[in-house]
């Protein structure tokens, strides 16, 4: 009010709109002389304990995923919910470690004050939506570790070795997760091509590649693990997960599973992959386009040309899908690589922080 005793929420996550107010109706309070603007009180005594933490029920997601993912944009985050609900439903995404914090007054629990999410996925991943807390709460960082700890311990208890997330490069919230235990793994360089591909088709490459089978897994999995083997690409997750926990979370990517992946060979010898995925959105009138989820060559064909026959049998495939477009992410620190997709057409369009933490058995 006008004598200071309150003031709007900073945060832009709590700075829910109208749409995702609809969903979150219960949790918030209105200042009736400001409509639209959620006020908290300035001074609060110092309850003995300022908060519950406990895992948020199936009546009350849409809720809980409104502040966790609100954005300036209320088409956007609702978009986001629905997506995110979808995703639960489906079984794609485990809900277990969706997890908030509510105040306490006396014996009862009122409105949420903090939500933290961290996504069960394929190949034991739990990807992190990192804590989003009112930002005038006292000890609002041990609230944030508290909902942390409470999300990590139901994401180990459901399978997950490694957290991960994605950040905007220029995000505020880097101190954070290096309090909650995470490193930066690497800036990843987000490329594309438009796949109108002029250059050598497959019958005429020195390469040969070969359509992947089930039966093929354990030979794949070799093939995976040696190409780590001196990779610039996002050398820390070296030894943080399995070729086949790896293997897992990439047939999750885009609805064609491994129907594009192939094992490159040459003279009968195997010296690489291409594992490639088509996204099919949802949208009508959107078109398909392709992902190369990961390509590698085995240490002792590098420097023989196979890379870039490799990603020209990419973009050949990719024609001959008829996709709109082919996109890619890359280590910022992997020079050679990202002068190859130069060479080829490849451009960027987006960068990302990527952070991770192995979760402790």
């Amino acid at each position: 009010d006008q004598t200071g005793d309150c003031r709007p929420l900073e945060h832009a996550a709590f700075a829910v709109s109208s749409r995702i107010a609809d969903l979150a109706l219960n949790e918030l309070r209105y200042n009736d002389r400001t409509p639209g603007i959620w006020l908290v009180p300035r001074k609060r005594s110092a309850p003995m304990k300022q908060w519950k933490i406990e895992p948020v029920g199936e009546r009350d997601r849409a809720a809980a995923l409104a502040l966790l993912l609100a954005s300036d944009n209320a088409a956007d985050t609702a978009a986001q919910v629905a997506q995110a609900l979808e995703r639960i439903a489906a079984g794609s995404a485990d809900s277990q470690s969706l997890v908030w914090a509510h105040k306490v007054a006396g014996d009862q629990s009122s409105s949420a004050i903090g939500v933290c999410w961290i996504e069960g996925q394929a190949g034991n991943i739990g990807y992190l939506h990192p804590p989003v807390v009112d930002p005038v709460l006292p000890d609002r960082e041990q609230c944030e570790q508290e909902l942390f700890a409470a999300a990590e311990a139901a994401a180990r208890s459901a399978g997950a070795t490694w957290l991960q997330t994605l950040l905007d490069p220029l995000n505020t919230i880097s101190p954070l997760l290096r309090r909650l235990g995470f490193e930066h793994v690497s800036t990843l360089v987000y490329q594309a091509a438009l796949p109108s591909f002029a250059g050598r088709e497959p019958a005429l490459m020195r390469i040969r590649p070969l359509p992947y089978t089930a039966a093929q897994r354990p030979l794949l999995v070799e093939i995976l693990t040696a190409t780590y083997e001196g990779s610039l690409d996002c050398p820390l997750l070296n030894g943080t997960r399995s070729a086949a926990e790896t293997l897992a979370s990439y047939e999750t990517i885009g609805q064609s599973g491994t129907r594009h992946w192939q094992l490159i060979y040459r003279a009968n010898v195997p010296l690489g992959c291409l594992l490639l995925a088509v996204h099919t959105p949802d949208e009508a009138g959107a078109s398909s386009f392709g992902e190369l989820v990961y390509w590698g060559v085995v240490p002792s064909a590098r420097g023989l040309g196979v890379g870039r026959e490799i990603l020209e049998l990419a973009l050949w495939k990719a024609t001959e899908l008829q996709l709109d477009k082919l996109v890619l992410a890359v280590d910022a620190a992997n020079k050679p690589a990202l002068r190859l997709y130069q060479e080829l057409g490849f451009f960027e369009w987006l960068r990302k922080d990527a952070w991770g933490k192995q979760v402790p058995a």
